[in-house]
């Protein structure tokens, strides 16, 4: 922000005997010491001359202080007029940067704001304020210069009928929030198509599950004159489960972070205690919460894992995780418990608002709705992490527990309904919108078709990305499953095997030829994405980790953390007469129930060109940290980027480039004029097989940055990019 002086500031201030204000310096000092709440707002001297007139919607109104008094009201910690002088100051920076508006050319300037209200259907702000700077011209015309938006106000009293939007309730049990999460229910349910289970997709009839897709175990919830209590109904208990009945009234399903072993769980020891009944009181407390809350919103049966799968069984585990798709795809609602790092914690504590939740406000203003009454509302901008972006390079997460955990991801990518019991407000969000417990949607607000987000990161069903290539959708899970963290290493293609069983339907549904191998979804007839599925990175090589021997090293999975798929489309120049092939692949799975499950081991067999590294001096350079896929290293010539694997890898890298190791660059993708290339996999010998390699990691031929030469590639680079396999013959490579 640039610091100015306006002639009427300047005139206000000198008659004020004060100094020449430096705006940024003002503004930094004020955003450190607010401690507003919904409950305690702001209020001054200052803010308290302005009256919203709800019946002025869309007028553009004075107001009574100039740039001077708002410079002074600021200085006096005005949050409000803090804004404006931030609008103002903005403006005044931007001078000369593509604007033809100068503050000099203006004979004054008046500050104003605009109030509209909106339809609910509109937008998920029902209200906006904003305010602007006029400039006065010399005929008596007014120009507007500059403005901002102050978003998200929130109305209550009685102008609660012109306004929907209300505080967030922080009480998830309160009479509120329960009646939220049944209206969100009941809308979707009577109005979105595309949360239907596709049997039973007409909304002229009543919401049906298919019954072959129902749990072959739930906990049926009693309410005696003891409180709640919930008894185990189906396959292998001593009770009978009424699909007929389930399909009618449908089922929750709980998604939750189980933060260590459970203190109770089913086991064949203990089927029949759970058949006869136990008082809910018993259950960890997120457990109880979840069935406090499925009762609350008139649903009988809840599913949970650690009491609906046998524990102490792996065959039961194996065959109930490999039915995890159809048990959250066709549950009438998930409950995640969000907030909850394990599983005696519970989430259905009150919340506690906090200061640091808003950038601006709640600062309280007088109000006159549209029937003439006096009223007030808060005007507010929300400064919450669930609604920005994380960082992609240092793959920062939000706060919520779930969001960390493998398992969880499918979870809620297979949801078409989840409450969201975050750490700071309850949330709804399905295949076609979003809405909160308080806030600007409390009614579900549709999302543009191609979204999937929902107010909390990392949270949120298939939606918007059914709509994607198959392979973008199953890249997206990829990138975002490998940020999270598993308890148990072998659970690595368990915890994501219903999203790869849902992904790979999709593909068959579409026509394509998809097989699925260790994590990898492999089109056998597309010649090029079959080659960008072996293509993945490492994003920080120290935090990549080899657990053990759990698959082959070709695959993402052999690995714990976070990955990137290489980012090249097919270019344009394609060639599908190349010879590269993939000619043969296997996989050893550890049980054929589970197709999509835990992997032995496996290998490819591939026809390619290769080039032993040490032959490839010039030009070469290791890469261990990735902020994006397309991201560029070094403009200025076209260089060979070498991404390890693991620091394990990158050893033996190194090594090959002092010249005291094997390593060869396998060809993949052959030189393109129009992209980085060629590309391919960096491997050496296997230590079990010596006619056998493993991978090491991933190579790229990166051209420079043509923006910096007019947008054309030298033709020496050409030929060194084209001529780098020239002399390589092709040969028959199986990898391990």
């Amino acid at each position: 922000m640039t610091s100015f002086m306006l002639p009427a500031t300047q005139q206000y201030l000198v008659e004020r005997g004060a100094e020449v204000i430096r705006l940024e310096n003002s503004s930094q000092k004020l955003r450190t010491r607010h401690d507003n709440t919904s409950k305690e707002p702001h209020t001054c001297r200052h803010c308290q001359t302005i009256t919203i007139d709800l019946r002025r919607s869309g007028e553009r109104i004075r107001l009574d202080y100039d740039i001077g008094k708002a410079i002074a009201a600021a200085q006096e910690g005005c949050p409000l007029y803090q804004v404006v002088v931030d609008i103002a100051a903005k403006g005044k920076a931007t001078e000369g940067k593509g604007r033809d508006e100068n503050f000099d050319n203006y004979r004054d300037l008046v500050l104003s704001y605009t109030f509209n209200i909106r339809e609910e259907t509109q937008s998920s702000s029902s209200a906006t304020l904003r305010f602007s700077v006029l400039g006065q011209l010399d005929d008596g015309s007014e120009k507007r210069v500059t403005g901002g938006l102050v978003s998200g106000p929130l109305f209550y009293d009685n102008t609660a009928s012109d306004i929907i939007a209300r505080p967030y309730e922080s009480d998830f049990t309160s009479r509120a929030s329960v009646q939220f999460a049944k209206n969100c229910l009941r809308l979707c349910q009577s109005e979105h198509t595309d949360c239907r289970s596709p049997a039973f997709h007409s909304l002229d009839e009543p919401e049906r599950i298919k019954p072959d897709h129902i749990p072959s175990r739930l906990l049926r919830i009693t309410n005696e004159a003891g409180g709640l209590g919930v008894e185990l109904v189906g396959k292998d208990s001593y009770n009978e489960l009424d699909t007929h009945l389930v399909s009618k009234q449908g089922y929750a399903i709980l998604s939750y972070c189980w933060g260590g072993p459970q203190p109770i769980e089913l086991t064949r020891s203990n089927v029949h205690k759970l058949s006869s009944g136990i008082p809910a009181s018993s259950l960890p407390r997120t457990i109880r919460d979840a069935v406090w809350y499925t009762s609350a919103i008139d649903i009988e049966y809840l599913w949970v894992d650690a009491l609906c799968i046998f524990q102490d069984d792996v065959h039961d585990k194996v065959l109930e995780i490999s039915r995890m798709a159809e048990y959250y795809t066709e549950s009438t609602v998930t409950i995640c418990a969000a907030s909850a790092v394990r599983c005696s914690e519970g989430f259905l504590q009150p919340r506690q608002e906090v200061p640091s939740a808003y950038s601006i406000g709640p600062i309280q203003l007088q109000a006159i709705t549209t029937s003439g009454a006096k009223g007030y509302i808060q005007v507010m901008e929300e400064n919450d992490s669930e609604l920005r972006p994380y960082d992609e390079y240092n793959r920062k997460r939000p706060e919520e527990p779930t969001t960390l955990r493998g398992w969880t991801l499918q979870e809620s990518l297979l949801s078409r309904r989840i409450l969201i019991f975050s750490s700071s407000r309850l949330v709804f969000t399905c295949a076609v919108s979003n809405a909160t417990c308080g806030g600007p949607a409390i009614k579900p607000i549709d999302r543009v078709t191609s979204s999937y987000t929902s107010p909390v990161i990392g949270i949120h069903t298939l939606s918007g990305l059914r709509f994607y290539p198959v392979r973008i959708i199953w890249q997206k899970v990829v990138e975002e499953y490998t940020t999270r963290q598993l308890s148990f290493s072998p659970d690595k293609l368990p915890a994501v095997s219903a999203m790869a069983s849902v992904v790979t339907a999709m593909a068959k549904e579409r026509g394509q030829s998809i097989t699925y191998l260790a994590g990898l979804i492999m089109d056998m007839e597309d010649d090029f994405e079959w080659r960008a599925q072996l293509l993945w990175m490492s994003c920080v090589v120290d935090d990549m980790r080899e657990v053990g021997p759990r698959g082959p090293s070709w695959t993402w999975s052999s690995l714990d953390g976070p990955i990137m798929i290489w980012g090249w489309s097919q270019p344009r120049d394609w060639d599908e007469s190349n010879e590269t092939r993939l000619l043969d692949h296997s996989v050893r799975l550890q049980s054929n129930v589970a197709p999509f499950g835990e992997v032995l081991d496996g290998s490819i067999r591939v026809r390619a060109r290769s080039r032993a590294l040490d032959t490839i001096m010039d030009n070469v350079k290791l890469v261990r940290k990735r902020k994006w896929k397309l991201e560029r290293f070094y403009p200025e010539t076209c260089t060979i980027l070498l991404s390890p694997d693991t620091k394990e890898r990158e050893q033996i890298i190194n090594r090959a480039l002092q010249g005291q190791h094997f390593v060869a660059l396998l060809e993949l993708v052959p030189y393109s004029a129009r992209q980085t290339s060629p590309a391919g996999l960096i491997i050496t010998r296997s230590s079990s097989d010596k006619d056998s390699y493993v991978r090491l990691g991933m190579f790229e031929y990166e051209r420079r940055d043509l923006k910096h030469i007019d947008h054309k590639e030298p033709e020496a680079e050409q030929i060194l990019r084209a001529s780098l396999f020239t002399d390589s013959p092709f040969q028959d490579v199986t990898l391990e």
